[in-house]
């Protein structure tokens, strides 16, 4: 893993955003662990999501460009 790397474990918390830097993928998991224990508890802990950049990523996240076979559709009402 690349230092350049970036990990970050996002949530609310009584409505307030919070965030916390992640070293590396094990330590996102423990700490999202960790704050859906205290949910469980009882604490004012809602949306625990998280996202990583990768220093070495070739492109910007999603797709830009699509094929002329390309054919999405979307299939809920």
């Amino acid at each position: 893993m690349n230092k350049a790397d970036l990990h970050v474990v996002y949530w609310t918390e009584d409505g307030k955003a919070q965030a916390r830097p992640c070293f590396d993928l094990t330590e996102v998991l423990r700490v999202s662990e960790e704050l859906r224990k205290l949910r469980r508890t009882g604490y004012p802990i809602t949306l625990i999501a998280s996202k990583s950049e990768y220093a070495e990523s070739v492109g910007q996240d999603g797709v830009d460009v699509t094929g002329p076979d390309y054919d999405w559709k979307k299939r809920r009402p």
